[in-house]
């Protein structure tokens, strides 16, 4: 009920419609979620940091009255997966949290950054590729502590306007060390 419930709330086929495969419905979901912030790491209205629930958290980030972060982002992107009957989890990382999507175009999970960038005037989003072939966290995590990535590419490019926030090194370094939360 509840899923129904944010799907039909914050119109989230609308979101997707159009998209041609179920990667391309998350690479859209990603986008939508992170521009649900005017103002996002603000305390707020209420000075409140909201619990992990998809339908709080949009409800009170649409009149500005708290938190918005990394987990909160990720949160927001697993539920509203899960009502659209897509497969998305979120893990924390090193100081960081980020969501892992099942694709089935790939056949594995694929790590996505959707509140990676605190940056407002951006709302940059992003997943590793290398070859072509997105990342799972797993393969990130491998990627840093081999210290083999001088392949892999941050996807999109990240904007201009990020400046140099987004190197692979950078951005890898977070998955020195990653949990699932179920």
């Amino acid at each position: 009920k509840r899923a129904e419930i944010l799907r039909d709330r914050w119109k989230l086929n609308e979101v997707v419609r159009g998209t041609t495969s179920e990667f391309e419905a998350f690479l859209r979901l990603r986008q939508w979620v992170r521009e649900q912030w005017e103002d996002g790491w603000n305390m707020g209205g209420i000075d409140f940091c909201p619990p992990w629930d998809a339908m709080v958290i949009l409800e009170l980030a649409g009149q500005e009255l708290a938190l918005g972060m990394c987990t909160h982002y990720a949160t927001v992107m697993s539920h509203c997966s899960a009502a659209l009957g897509l497969i998305a989890r979120t893990q924390i990382m090193r100081s960081h949290c980020i969501n892992e999507v099942w694709s089935s175009q790939h056949g594995k999970w694929v790590a996505m950054d959707v509140g990676g960038d605190s940056d407002d005037e951006t709302k940059f989003t992003y997943h590793f590729e290398r070859d072509g072939v997105p990342l799972s966290a797993l393969e990130a995590h491998r990627a840093w502590v081999k210290q083999d990535y001088s392949d892999v590419k941050i996807v999109p490019q990240p904007p201009l306007a990020t400046g140099d926030r987004y190197e692979v090194a950078n951005r890898l370094r977070l998955f020195e060390r990653f949990m699932i939360s179920l």
